[in-house]
Order: structure tokens, then sequence, then C-alpha cells
């Protein structure tokens, strides 16, 4: 999924409805999948079930997709047998629902240390393009313009109407 949509961006650049093309659209997606990959992320959803491995040993888990819609299950398997035995109590975590998709673990919990020794299956991921945080769709907006404007100055870009005109 994107930050923003071509219909949000044109708004932005001050173009007519569909006049961003495909070159428009291509730019929207480059820049949102840089954004998430230099923010640590595999990508910005939507939001749906997700199967990840984390290293084990620390109080925390970090998901790679977020905001957290839910938790299905963790388990905390140095061994990786992921049975029912290995699976840790809903009591014994909180799953933050804000931006930053932290699962914390209570009191003096600590996952059992090893590498990929813990399984996390949750749903998450922004549920729509609407619910991408305003200034994340900003700052997104700001470098796609800086593209578009580029492609604009060369020539390759421009959008219907006078030449120049932007």
């Amino acid at each position: 999924m994107d930050l923003v949509s071509a219909e949000e961006m044109e708004l932005y650049l001050g173009l007519d409805s569909g006049d961003g093309g495909s070159r428009l659209s291509s730019i929207i997606s480059s820049i949102s999948m840089v954004m998430a990959r230099f923010s640590g992320r595999d990508g910005w959803g939507p939001a749906s079930s997700r199967t990840e491995y984390h290293h084990g040993g620390t109080n925390y888990i970090a998901t790679r997709y977020y905001p957290i819609a839910s938790v299905t299950s963790i388990n905390d398997d140095p061994d990786h047998e992921w049975s029912s035995s290995s699976a840790i109590d809903a009591t014994d975590y909180y799953a933050s629902t804000e931006r930053d998709g932290m699962i914390w673990f209570a009191g003096n919990f600590t996952l059992l240390p090893g590498g990929k020794s813990v399984k996390l299956v949750y749903a998450g991921g922004y549920s729509a393009i609407s619910a991408v945080p305003v200034d994340l769709k900003l700052a997104a907006q700001i470098q796609i313009k800086k593209e578009w404007d580029s492609l604009v100055r060369r020539g390759a870009g421009e959008p219907a109407g006078e030449p120049g005109e932007v």
C-alpha cells in the first residue's frame, strides 16, 4: 500500500485529476517503499495477518508492520518447535495499538535467549490510505513533490496545460 493516493498527490501538486498519470503513480510507490525501508518496515500494509520470528532475550518485541490490530499468538521457544507449551499467555504482555508497533512484557518477564526463538502471529498495518497519520503522509508528499518537480524541470513529467505551469 502506498502512503498517499494519486488523487491526494495531484491535489497537493495543484494538478487536475488524472494529470499525474503513471509517472506520478510510480513516484508515489517508489517513495512509499523507500520510506518503509528507511524506517525499518517491510511495507505499509494493508492490515493483514503476519507471522514474524524475533530474537529472544528481551522484554519487548518491535513488530515490522504497525499499528498492531491484534495479537493472535506469541511462542517463546529456542528449540523452534512452537508447541502449545511454548505459548505466552495474553495476560503476560501488552500490545501497543499506537503507531510504534511494540509488544511489552509484564513485570520481570523476559523472552528466552535465542536466535529467532520467538514466533509472533498478529494483524498489523494501516487499514487504508486514509488511516496513515497526517505527519507521515505529509513527509511522503514533500518527497514525492521534489521528485515530481525534478521530472517537470527535465521535461519528462510535464502535466497538461501550458509549458512551465505546475
